[in-house]
């Protein structure tokens, strides 16, 4: 796998920091490792995500969830958020499955949700319930410093699997295979227009086959286009049975003009 770093000037002049590994690349201006690739810019980006998937198709909105679930009267309203969130969870998977991004969007958007009430759970009188103006403002101080730490894990977390499970390198070898897989169409492609032309024009050449049948048509074309298949470098497509040869054929009559 490849792995370089950088450090080159900018326009300006100043120092631009470059790295690449495999197939994750990042950059930034000044050489301040620490703001590159920044996981709360990720977390907002994949929160806004998730809102906008869920809306377009067609399932109802997080925010609605929470809302009616909190309206509930309930002697443990707490819990009984955490029910609605799951069931409506459990709807999901059950008509788009465990691996459907809408699946995976509800997901994140819930394990957000808890991480916050997780966090509130210990503030000063939560407990009771009885949360003071002064505790309140405290948590909501701290709150950023705390989520940047749980999105820094997970993002830490998330490449580092990647590295130690042989993931990063298996999307490599994918995107290769993928890459080789399509040249390959594109080749087979160009070869099959190729033989199409070739045979295609020997039929043109031969004005009395018109309106014949197929198999008539391959058959008395067949010398003529083998003879045009090999001055075209095509000595191998010669080796054909004759079906396989009539199916050349049919495909070719059916793209001419």
């Amino acid at each position: 796998m490849g792995h370089t770093r950088a450090v080159k000037l900018n326009d300006s002049g100043a120092p631009s920091y470059v790295e690449q590994r495999g197939l994750r690349e990042l950059s930034f201006d000044g050489v301040n490792l620490t703001s590159a690739d920044a996981p709360e810019k990720k977390v907002k980006f994949l929160l806004e995500a998730a809102h906008r998937l869920l809306s377009r198709t067609g399932e109802e909105s997080f925010q609605t969830v929470l809302k009616h679930a909190r309206e509930y009267n309930s002697h443990d309203p707490e819990r009984h958020v955490q029910i609605s969130l799951r069931e409506w969870l459990a709807d999901i998977i059950r008509r788009r499955g465990v691996l459907s991004p809408v699946t995976l969007a509800a997901k994140f958007l819930i394990q957000h949700h808890s991480i916050l009430v997780g966090l509130t759970a210990w503030v000063d009188g939560a407990d009771k319930d009885q949360i003071t103006d002064e505790a309140y403002k405290k948590f909501i101080n701290a709150a950023p410093d705390l989520f940047g730490m749980i999105y820094h894990l997970c993002d830490a977390w998330y490449w580092f699997r990647l590295e130690l499970e042989g993931n990063h390198t298996r999307l490599i070898e994918a995107r290769g295979a993928e890459a080789s897989r399509q040249k390959g169409a594109d080749v087979a492609k160009a070869l099959a227009l190729k033989r199409s032309a070739i045979i295609l024009e020997v039929i043109r050449k031969r004005p009395s086959l018109q309106n014949k049948a197929v198999s008539f048509i391959a058959k008395n074309v067949r010398p003529g286009v083998e003879a045009a298949f090999k001055a075209a470098g095509l000595a191998q497509e010669t080796e054909q049975s004759d079906e396989a040869f009539e199916r050349m054929v049919r495909r070719a009559l059916r793209k001419q003009p």
